[in-house]
């Protein structure tokens, strides 16, 4: 090989770990997922078994027709050919709900039409869920969500972060030990709770995340909900920024 073939095959090589980085760090910079990240790595911490993590978005779009939300339905339709489309309504609501699963987490789209008297709210939403998590599904979630909230919202949206899992419990230490370790791991200061026997619900705020709320209390964006299992001696955790929006 020549010297010049060389060099091109140096500056190629060259492009593609450039290429490679820069990939693997909008996966780390991009909010939600560096933030979703912090969430992980701290509940790995805690050596607990992870369920899922999801992460979704809300915004209320303006379709004031029933011929306007049938044409949103059919442009969805031609944005994720993809997806599998599943309709259903009933006297009060109306929803379109799209869902493709790819290698490494769900991706799902809703269209829900809610009529009250004479008048009608609608709310696009978007969110992806999985069961693990890894560098390739960083690298390739970043991608995809960048993409399609673009798409969808065509600006910046707040989308919400959750993971929720489980560990077994150490039956000498109760939910204050726990509730304070994760406190500790998040870097997060208490703004308010409700606390039980064998349910902790914490609200928080830690300068690791990116969104933030305002609260009577103070700013906030992280809740914490532990609850003990006596049964089969596990505690369910649940952590969400800026607020948990699963079932907990």
């Amino acid at each position: 090989m020549g010297k010049k073939g060389l060099l091109l095959c140096q500056f190629i090589v060259l492009m593609f770990v450039l290429s490679s980085t820069a990939f693997t760090s909008q996966a780390r910079t991009f909010a939600p997922i560096a933030d979703l990240e912090f969430l992980i790595d701290t509940f790995n911490k805690q050596d607990g078994h992870l369920i899922e993590w999801s992460l979704y978005t809300r915004e209320m779009v303006q379709l004031p027709t029933e011929k306007s939300v049938e044409e949103k339905m059919m442009a969805l339709r031609n944005e994720y050919p993809k997806m599998e489309w599943v309709l259903s309504q009933d006297h009060q609501t109306v929803q379109l709900t799209g869902t493709l699963q790819h290698q490494h987490f769900l991706e799902t789209v809703i269209l829900n039409t809610i009529r009250e008297d004479h008048t009608r709210h609608t709310y696009l939403i978007y969110q992806v869920s999985g069961n693990s998590w890894d560098e390739e599904t960083a690298n390739q979630l970043a991608s995809r969500l960048n993409q399609s909230i673009t798409k969808m919202y065509g600006k910046n949206t707040l989308i919400f972060s959750c993971i929720k899992g489980e560990f077994n419990d150490d039956s000498s230490q109760e939910l204050p030990y726990y509730a304070n370790k994760y406190l500790a791991n998040l870097h997060a200061i208490e703004i308010e709770s409700l606390k039980e026997f064998d349910f902790y619900s914490i609200s928080a705020y830690t300068d690791e995340l990116s969104e933030k709320l305002s609260t009577k209390n103070g700013e906030m964006n992280i809740q914490l909900a532990l609850r003990k299992n006596g049964w089969d001696r596990k505690t369910s955790v649940v952590i969400g920024t800026p607020i948990i929006t699963i079932e907990y």
